[in-house]
Formats: C-alpha cells, sequence, structure tokens
C-alpha cells in the first residue's frame, strides 16, 4: 500500500512537469537548430551575420526570413489582415537582403502565391519588392554613417537572382538620395530645437530653409520631415510643446 502511494504521488508530480519539460526540449531544439522559430513570429532571433550565414550549424538568413514570412502570411490569411509582405523588411534596414529574399517567398507562398524565379509572371513584381528593400537599405547606410551596417549592394546572395539584381538598383539609389536627405534631415532637427528653444515653432510645411532655392528636393524634403519629427517629439499633453510654449 504504502508503495502504490509513492507511485501515486510520483505520476501526478510527473503530469505537472510534463509541460515544463516539453518546454525545456522545445527551447533546446529550437536552440541547438539556430532557426529561433517560434509561434508567433515575433520571436525569432534579428537574422544577421551572428544567426545565420556562418559556417557550422547556422542555417542560412534566406531559410530563416523564409520561415519567419511563410509565419507572418498564415497568421495574416487567417486574421484577415492585409497583404503585405514587405513590412518586415522596409522602414529600419535591420534585417538583411538574404533574409528579406526568403521572407518575402515565404510570406507569399502563405497566400498560395507561386513567388520563384521560375514564375516568368511575376519576375517584375519580385524585381520591384527587390528594388523596395534595397532602397531603404541603402537609404539608411547614409543616416548611420555606414557604422553598424554590413550589409552592402553585393551583400544579396541567397534566393531569387531577380530579387537580388532589383536589390543592388534600390540600394544605389537609395544610398543617393539619402546623401541628400539626411543632411537636410538634421538641419531640420536643429532648427527646429531652436524654434522650441524661442517658443517660435513654425508650420513645418512652410517653415524657411536657409539657402532654399539652391537645395535639392532630397534635401528639402529631409528637413520638413526632421522639423516635423522634432516638433512632434516636443508636443506637450496639455497642448503645449517645450517648456509650456503655446501653438500658434
Amino acid at each position: 500500500m504504502k508503495h502504490q502511494l509513492i507511485i501515486l504521488i510520483a505520476v501526478k508530480i510527473i503530469i505537472l512537469l510534463l509541460p515544463v519539460l516539453m518546454l525545456l526540449i522545445t527551447t533546446i531544439k529550437i536552440e541547438t537548430s539556430f532557426a529561433y522559430i517560434t509561434q508567433p513570429s515575433s520571436g525569432i532571433a534579428a537574422a544577421d551575420p551572428n544567426y545565420c550565414d556562418k559556417a557550422g550549424p547556422y542555417p542560412t538568413c534566406y531559410d530563416i526570413g523564409y520561415k519567419r514570412g511563410l509565419i507572418d502570411g498564415q497568421q495574416d490569411v487567417q486574421n484577415g489582415l492585409i497583404y503585405s509582405a514587405l513590412a518586415a523588411c522596409v522602414g529600419a534596414a535591420q534585417h538583411s537582403p538574404n533574409f528579406c529574399s526568403g521572407y518575402i517567398e515565404g510570406y507569399n507562398k502563405a497566400y498560395g502565391r507561386d513567388f520563384s524565379s521560375s514564375n516568368n509572371n511575376n519576375n517584375p513584381q519580385i524585381w520591384n519588392m527587390g528594388n523596395v528593400t534595397g532602397f531603404d537599405i541603402g537609404f539608411h547606410t547614409i543616416k548611420n554613417n555606414n557604422n553598424n551596417n554590413q550589409f552592402a549592394v553585393t551583400s544579396c546572395t541567397e534566393g531569387s537572382t531577380i530579387f537580388c539584381n532589383g536589390y543592388e538598383h534600390g540600394y544605389i539609389q537609395g544610398r543617393i538620395y539619402g546623401q541628400n536627405y539626411w543632411p537636410g534631415y538634421l538641419a531640420g532637427v536643429n532648427a527646429a530645437d531652436r524654434d522650441i528653444s524661442k517658443c517660435n515653432l513654425q508650420d513645418y510645411a512652410t517653415v524657411k530653409i536657409p539657402g532654399y532655392p539652391h537645395r535639392s528636393q532630397e534635401y528639402i524634403h529631409g528637413f520638413r520631415i526632421g522639423y516635423s519629427d522634432t516638433a512632434s517629439d516636443a508636443a506637450n499633453d496639455d497642448n503645449t510643446y517645450g517648456s509650456g510654449c503655446l501653438f500658434k
């Protein structure tokens, strides 16, 4: 009777600990595979060279991107969300072009779309998505002064060749645009800071830009966005800005 009681208690303990053991086993599998694939996809580690495209047991950045794109696409389909294949890659330039190439293909797979280079009917769309991705990455390399940014015009080496061709074109154009935009953005930030300190904040769309007639459209665009961003950051909850200045 005593032995039966001990066995019964042991069985109950195992049942209680089973979810923890399963979670531990799953975590070990994920860590050892270096894939970092979980549900939802936000649990995936950033696909940078610290986690992929390295010798040894590491996967390719393309493969990580494909799996994440497939998960995101499936979730968007299930939730009836708008198709957004570029959402994870455009805006902050935090992922490599190889990751983005895989992500876009996996995302489209979830929507039942053939997004491979073998399907000639969608080649322009593949190229355009590569172009947009490349522009965003090239654009942000200028903002970061090339520091802490390891992605170059030749960084796209996996997945669709058509995507990579579009990426290279976009990367070059993004850098060209950024060379004038970011100096203008910084000038706009500085101008807004000065106006905020004097309680003289202007409308970003009509604020005077020093040397305006000689500035490029990229510089002017950057200036206005920099001014607007700084003004928004200075806004207070009581409808004032800065140190209690009233909006005009």
